[in-house]
């Protein structure tokens, strides 16, 4: 694990950015800046340049954190289940067979605004946690996307976008509208969607990062909403690989990275943040 601080990348700790002897292989900051951190031994959180160890949550494959709007922490263990950390120590643990599912968790997001958690599934579906009850779900059944499920975004206007394995789905008081190939996007992938300050849309894709503008995005759920059997083409850019755009994925794909090979990509970032957009 490696440390930003004044300019500067280091290795954490005294044994090359290792914790308890092994690299971690889940990094989460919550609201009061601590990263939290999990080896396949170890778990606990980062605060003032010191490792803080929480001995009751264990180790192992950790897929996904999450914090809720009353600062509890959420740990997605592959094979354990759910966890609920509050005040540093475990206030349950929930299975994922009580979840009604036999897959894990692929990752979870806190909802600031309904509260609760959202969850979504490595074989699909999603499900909304609310004082360890599932409140509401989702799967293709009821026109979510199919494929594992990779990222939750929050809109402002209390819409959910999801991003999975066959496109990405919008969830709006109980209404889900889904974009994919069929609306002109490159592919039906979406590893992670993110408003930039600008409101456009950004979808990093198998096929490339792609811009949506706010102006496009917005008369596109408004089509889509009018005629819940429309497929209007979405309009936007896409920067791949001619770009500096380069996909990285592991052979499970279970995790995507994106790097950033040239002055033009090395922008990109830079129009997320800020808004600026690359036409």
């Amino acid at each position: 694990m490696d440390v930003w601080k004044k300019g500067v990348i280091s290795a954490y700790g005294q044994h090359g950015g290792q914790l308890d002897r092994l690299p971690p292989n889940s990094l989460f900051q919550d609201d009061q800046q601590r990263i939290w951190v999990a080896t396949q031994s170890a778990f606990g959180y980062l605060e003032n340049d010191r490792f803080v160890p929480l001995n009751d949550v264990p180790g192992g494959t950790i897929l996904s954190f999450a914090e809720d709007r009353a600062g509890n922490i959420w740990v997605a263990n592959e094979h354990l289940g759910l966890f609920e950390v509050r005040q540093g120590h475990v206030s349950q643990q929930i299975s994922w067979q009580k979840l009604g599912h036999k897959d894990h968790a692929s990752v979870i997001a806190g909802d600031r605004l309904h509260g609760g958690l959202w969850i979504g599934f490595f074989s699909g579906g999603i499900a909304h946690l609310v004082d360890g009850q599932i409140h509401e779900s989702y799967s293709s059944a009821d026109g979510l996307t199919d494929g594992r499920v990779s990222g939750f975004q929050f809109d402002t206007d209390g819409a959910i976008w999801i991003s999975t394995a066959g496109g990405l789905n919008r969830l709006k008081n109980g209404r889900l509208i889904t974009m994919t190939g069929k609306n002109g996007l490159p592919c039906d992938g979406v590893n992670w969607a993110m408003k930039d300050n600008a409101h456009s849309l950004w979808l990093y894709t198998p096929c490339g990062l792609v811009k949506i503008d706010w102006i496009k995005l917005n008369a596109w759920i408004s089509a889509v909403e009018k005629d819940n059997h429309a497929t209007p083409t979405i309009q936007f850019a896409v920067f791949d690989s001619y770009d500096g755009v380069r996909s990285l994925a592991d052979t499970q794909q279970r995790t995507t990275a994106w790097e950033l090979d040239s002055p033009l990509a090395a922008r990109l970032l830079s129009d997320i943040k800020g808004g600026s957009g690359h036409h």
